[in-house]
């Protein structure tokens, strides 16, 4: 068992870059580009916060990848400098819809941005905190 996740440590230490990267282009990819029924979702999604859920969600992950990619990878400040990362990134993507044409700047995206690289830098520090532990104990 230990050295099947010694195996997945490795690949994901060799990989992680091209995750976060991958991540960040997907996000790019639906944030600038037209979304076929994006009037129809706009109603459905204006009361319902489903698309707040997909921002929290996209940004919660991408920040969890992010932070990860730093822990292993052993940088300084690996929690502070990869939440403040996303975060800038995701302010920067919410800036440059205000110039495309069929997009357009929501506060409440960035709040439930904000949210998802909270959400998923706890979660990578758990994780990674948990980890420590039972490295530390064995």
């Amino acid at each position: 068992m230990a050295r099947g996740l010694e195996a997945i440590r490795i690949l994901y230490c060799r990989y992680a870059g091209q995750l976060v990267f991958f991540a960040a282009i997907g996000i790019i990819l639906l944030s600038v580009l037209p979304i076929a029924s994006m009037k129809e979702e706009a109603v459905v999604t204006t009361g319902s916060g489903k698309g707040y859920a997909a921002h929290l969600t996209a940004y919660a992950v991408l920040s969890l990848l992010a932070y990860s990619y730093t822990f292993v990878h052993h940088q300084k400040n690996s929690l502070v400098k990869s939440a403040l990362a996303v975060f800038f990134f995701s302010a920067l993507l919410e800036i440059v819809q205000l110039f495309i044409p069929y997009r357009s700047f929501n506060p409440f995206d960035m709040l439930a941005n904000a949210m998802g690289v909270l959400a998923g830098i706890a979660t990578g520090y758990l994780l990674f905190y948990k980890m420590n532990l039972l490295q530390t104990k064995n």
